[in-house]
């Protein structure tokens, strides 16, 4: 176990397996991919939305030693080179496709993905399921939703951010590590002092004008102009074909949130067959609030499939 100190300031978290990063070359771009584990085709980790590869060191401390694990970092989060063009989904799906050829090239890959990276890798899943061997999605529900006429002005935005960046939202500066790891505690309240500190110090980089910076295109802050359609989500996942287990916060907030629909029961209709565990004391951030519940969870369900 790496340790875990929660009562001082200076609380820090030891990782316990040694990462390290890797680039590819995708259409021109660079993506950075953290690894752990075996030189094998890996398991392929997928994260959030203003998050980063990185973070799931966490997770990754409290699954198997011969697991060959791989987080990306999305473009414009990370150490990935951002977009001039923005952001959209189809990016995400695209991006991992052309990854998945060159990290298990002819081989079925097995993916884990949170919030935007569940919702990307149950989307691929049913696009591409004879390219997934098995999906595990923490609390990837989707995207939310917009009104139909809030279109021009969701676009408009857009197309401003894109002509003169400064347009687009400005993200935080924050005094140190500390007080960003403050933060991010007030946020995820079962999260501890030491894993705090941790995920403050991989999501920002030191900024140019004193402080710590998010590791994040700003592009990312701007709400989608184009986005699938609920409904074009469950076209696409109720082709999922591989086994699938959905990991969700017993407190999620995103759950509390639902009011027209309950994600829970749209997943088992459109993924009936489908393991579903729910993770005590773990709100939408479960992997990094209970990474050893969470990983005992995906343990038992890839075991469960030998």
């Amino acid at each position: 176990m790496a340790e875990r100190c929660e009562s001082a300031a200076s609380a820090k978290y030891l990782p316990r397996r040694l990462a390290r990063q890797e680039l590819y070359q995708v259409r021109g771009a660079r993506i950075a991919v953290t690894r752990w584990g075996p030189d094998a085709a890996p398991i392929l980790l997928l994260h959030g939305r203003m998050d980063c590869g990185a973070s799931y060191q966490l997770l990754v401390d409290e699954l198997p030693d011969d697991w060959p694990l791989a987080a990306i970092d999305w473009r414009g989060y990370g150490d990935s080179e951002p977009r001039a063009d923005g952001y959209l989904f189809t990016h995400n799906l695209s991006d991992l496709d052309a990854l998945v050829e060159q990290l298990a090239p002819g081989a079925p890959v097995r993916l884990i993905g949170h919030s935007l990276g569940g919702t990307v890798a149950a989307t691929y899943a049913g696009v591409r399921p004879e390219r997934v061997a098995w999906l595990v999605n923490l609390e990837g529900f989707g995207l939310m939703s917009a009104a139909p006429d809030t279109a021009p002005a969701r676009h408009a935005a857009w197309l401003a951010a894109l002509r003169q960046p400064r347009t687009a939202p400005e993200l935080r500066t924050y005094a140190s590590v500390e007080e960003l790891a403050q933060r991010i505690v007030q946020r995820n309240r079962h999260l501890g002092v030491a894993a705090a500190r941790y995920l403050a110090d991989v999501w920002s980089r030191p900024a140019p004008g004193g402080g710590r910076a998010l590791c994040a295109d700003p592009l990312h802050r701007l709400r989608l102009p184009l986005r699938p359609s609920p409904e074009e989500f469950a076209a696409c996942w109720q082709r999922i074909r591989c086994p699938a287990l959905l990991v969700h916060g017993q407190e999620s907030e995103i759950l509390q949130r639902a009011t027209e629909v309950d994600p829970l029961a749209r997943w088992r209709r459109l993924v009936p067959a489908s393991a579903v565990v729910a993770v005590a004391a773990a709100g939408h951030m479960l992997h990094v609030e209970q990474p050893l519940a969470c990983a005992r969870a995906i343990a038992a369900f890839v075991r469960g499939l030998a």
